[in-house]
């Protein structure tokens, strides 16, 4: 446990206070307390089932670093880091805000540890993800369940989440499908991949 911690002191905790700083600047305050909510959920989770912190710490605090920027200036810097985008993407640049947020992460820290999962995590956390590392899925349930949110049933997933992340991401997913079609609103083929990796792999397990 020391040594992790001692990784986590010196590999990511510099890129947490900038990243935190800048957040100061490009979002609003009520965003800021949730990217912060967010930040705590993960290191929870991160502490309950033995994965490194800072990579976590990390996405957390920048997954919605570009959330609050105006459309223009999302399509703007979508055309700076050439990212193909999809029509939906087109209509409702809001979308593009983790990929973006990911393009600066890269672009500013691409040498810290981990910066690939760190980077799919924040890419990835709007509508879930078939992930590759822990980072991803830590980052998509504690966006969905962290101490701010307020929705029935959150408290069960909060308390899933303590016990089994598998099951947990399983139900943060559905939630947030439901949500999207009951809003009548379009379906990321990220999410729905995502799903169905859940429904057609059997034993499937968080990778570390």
């Amino acid at each position: 446990m020391a040594a992790v911690r001692l990784r986590w002191t010196l590999k990511y905790s510099t890129a947490v206070e900038e990243i935190r700083d800048i957040l100061k600047d490009k979002v609003t305050s009520k965003r800021l307390r949730h990217s912060e909510g967010v930040l705590q959920y993960s290191q929870k989770l991160c502490r309950m089932h033995g994965y490194d912190e800072g990579p976590c710490a990390v996405a957390a605090i920048a997954h919605d670093l570009f959330r609050d920027m105006p459309k223009d200036d999302l399509l703007a810097l979508a055309r700076k880091y050439e990212l193909p985008l999809m029509e939906i993407e087109k209509k409702n640049p809001i979308l593009l805000h983790g990929k973006i947020s990911a393009c600066y992460l890269g672009e500013h820290y691409g040498g810290i540890e981990e910066i690939e999962s760190i980077k799919e995590a924040v890419s990835f956390h709007i509508g879930g993800y078939p992930f590759n590392s822990y980072v991803g899925y830590i980052t998509f349930i504690s966006d969905g369940i962290e101490t701010g949110r307020k929705f029935k049933g959150v408290e069960k997933l909060r308390e899933l989440s303590l016990k089994n992340l598998e099951r947990c991401y399983e139900e943060v997913l559905r939630n947030t499908l439901n949500y999207t079609l009951k809003k009548d609103l379009f379906l990321l083929p990220e999410s729905v991949t995502a799903w169905n990796r859940i429904k057609y792999t059997d034993g499937w397990s968080v990778a570390r």
